[in-house]
């Protein structure tokens, strides 16, 4: 599980970088990535770790809003 969200992390860190480049199209599609991976984690792990996804989930969303500008 520390795997994952240490690969999350890395996705979201490198969409972080995108943004601040003004590329926002960009890091809408890298934040994509790190929601895919933490939909395809499986419905065990996400029992396990609810409060966890949910942070993690919630910290890419609101992310992805701010490129919408």
């Amino acid at each position: 599980m520390d795997d994952l969200f240490t690969s999350i992390g890395e996705i979201k860190d490198e969409a972080n970088i995108v943004y601040k480049k003004g590329l926002y199209d960009d890091a809408v599609k890298i934040y994509e990535k790190a929601i895919n991976l933490l939909n395809k984690s499986g419905s065990g792990a996400f029992k396990q770790h609810k409060k966890e996804f949910f942070d993690k989930e919630a910290t890419v969303y609101s992310n992805m809003a701010a490129c919408a500008k």
